[in-house]
């Protein structure tokens, strides 16, 4: 979907995701926060953790979208816990706006793309503290 202002958005019925977009962006959030903190520190999704010291990440996405002016937002939320509790050890909101070369979705893509490498440098720096 490409929002086309005026509270619509378009439906494509040609691009479509590769995988769930969900299943998608977990992947590169793991993926990226490997990349980011020490060795060793990230487990993905339905990994073997260890006994202790485990912190589980929850990301929760409000709003992804690019737009026909090339406009790309990403909205979310995320927690960090303890793992095997409810007890929350950090929170956060971000909202990244970027841009795509253009209003096609061969160049918003790459544009969410960025937009979820940026929002995992900054949990990533607040996850690290």
């Amino acid at each position: 979907m490409v929002s086309t202002g005026d509270d619509r958005v378009e439906v494509s019925d040609q691009d479509h995701w590769a995988a769930p977009l969900g299943a998608l962006i977990r992947q590169a959030l793991t993926a990226d926060l490997t990349t980011r903190l020490p060795s060793g520190s990230v487990l993905p999704p339905g990994g073997i953790a260890p006994h202790s010291g485990v912190r589980v990440l929850s990301v929760q996405i409000s709003r992804f979208m690019g737009d026909t002016d090339g406009n790309v937002v990403l909205t979310a939320s995320w927690a960090l816990l303890r793992g095997g509790s409810s007890h929350v050890l950090r929170t956060g909101q971000e909202a990244i706006h970027g841009r795509a070369e253009s209003g096609q979705i061969a160049a918003i893509v790459p544009a969410m793309s960025a937009a979820v490498g940026q929002f995992t440098d900054r949990v990533a720096a607040q996850v690290e503290r």
